[in-house]
């Protein structure tokens, strides 16, 4: 993934994937990194990592803040597969936004945590948030399946839409 004139460009070789998180604590911005760096060796994907992109602090300016919801929409947009962390008893609201940006696009949505709080008993997410996600998954060897999977869902339902369809005979 690399960003010229104000575009985020996917290699289109791969899978496209946009990592939604918070990323406001050293803890939050080092593992997500652990996690995208783990996806990209173990996997044919690109990711876009909005702290690898551009990362707004409290000296960023209006202008930069911008620029970065931007940046971020394009990616959402041209992604092909959303993964959404989710730890807390309630996700981040950045978080919720980009799964609800994805979800109205009827993106997979992979929902990753590994924490064991959760919304009520019965719920792990909030149910407004859960109708999006394709999945939950607790552990990076999960992630990397449910990835594999809708994967080759994506490369599946891109080929068949690619043929040409044999028409009916017609009715004489």
């Amino acid at each position: 993934m690399k960003i010229e004139n104000k575009q985020v460009i996917y290699d289109e070789g791969k899978l496209k994937i946009y990592f939604a998180g918070p990323l406001f604590t050293p803890g939050d911005l080092a593992w997500n990194k652990e996690i995208v760096e783990m996806l990209r060796c173990e996997l044919n994907v690109d990711i876009y990592l909005p702290q690898e992109a551009i990362l707004i602090d409290l000296n960023s300016t209006e202008e930069d803040r911008r620029w970065a919801q931007e940046a971020d929409n394009q990616a959402i947009d041209k992604a092909d597969i959303l993964i959404a962390v989710l730890h807390g008893t309630d996700i981040d609201s950045g978080t919720a936004c980009e799964i609800g940006r994805a979800g109205y696009q009827r993106k997979p949505i992979i929902g990753l945590t590994m924490d064991d709080r959760c919304f009520t008993k019965k719920e792990q997410v909030n149910t407004y948030v859960d109708q999006f996600l394709s999945c939950i998954v607790r552990t990076k060897e999960d992630l990397i399946i449910a990835v594999k999977a809708l994967s080759n869902l994506i490369i599946a339902t891109k080929a068949l839409s690619n043929r040409s369809c044999v028409g009916k005979p017609s009715k004489k």
